[in-house]
């Protein structure tokens, strides 16, 4: 929606303009413990070949704020986890967030777009676990089929995972195994 939305009729796909969709959270979605994720759509047969839509996804992770380097936004980040302010952004940001608490209208209208926000947020969930399940099992079986000795092609074939990872898949085990 956001490429159909920076493009006019007419025009081709390469003349989109940057955009960003900036997610800041107060968990680690990933469980790497950075403080930002940044991603970049490429593809997943040859990850050389970076998609030319100029999108980047950010994830701003609350948690790792110790980690990060910018301290304004190290400073953003601390206050998003631990509601105390340390600098005159995050306390123009305290003070624009209690009065906001105050507004009747504006917490009637958020409630109802967080219902809806929580739905997608919920679908979105289910949709990654699933996804997350499925190649866990792929990883599992695939670790199965190379003890039973079949070739890391056979294997990447059979599992769906790319060969590259039932390579590192088999290293990773025959260091266990040695």
């Amino acid at each position: 929606m956001i490429d159909a939305d920076n493009l006019m009729r007419g025009q081709d796909y390469i003349e989109l303009k940057e955009s960003f969709v900036i997610f800041i959270t107060t968990f680690d979605p990933f469980g790497y413990e950075m403080p930002v994720y940044t991603f970049k759509n490429i593809c997943k047969e040859n990850t050389e070949i970076i998609l030319q839509d100029e999108t980047s996804k950010i994830f701003f992770n609350a948690t790792a704020y110790k980690k990060e380097s910018d301290v304004a936004i190290r400073k953003f980040m601390s206050y998003l986890l631990n509601k105390e302010p340390t600098d005159d952004f995050t306390r123009k940001l305290d003070r624009l967030v209690n009065t906001i608490k105050c507004n009747r209208q504006f917490i009637k209208g958020y409630d109802n777009m967080g219902a809806v926000w929580y739905m997608d947020a919920k679908r979105e969930g289910i949709s990654i676990g699933l996804q997350q399940g499925i190649q866990q099992a792929n990883i599992s079986s695939a670790k199965k089929l190379l003890k039973m000795g079949l070739s890391l092609e056979q294997i990447a074939a059979a599992v769906n995972l790319p060969l590259d990872e039932v390579q590192k898949l088999s290293k990773t085990s025959d260091d266990v195994t040695n």
